[in-house]
């Protein structure tokens, strides 16, 4: 459970990253990334282990 909490920001970190290098956009990209993975484990975090708990 941990790991899925801090690989889901850290790869949409690194994707949004990625789309920022891509475009030579001024780092808009790596928040965005960062805050989707973390509401995209929580939420597959929640779906998974706590709607049966």
């Amino acid at each position: 459970m941990v790991g899925t909490l801090v690989a889901g920001p850290l790869v949409w970190g690194l994707i949004g990253m990625g789309v920022d290098h891509l475009f030579g956009i001024t780092r808009i990209f790596l928040p965005i990334g960062v805050a989707l993975g973390f509401v995209t484990s929580l939420l597959f975090v929640y779906v998974r282990y706590g709607r049966n708990a």
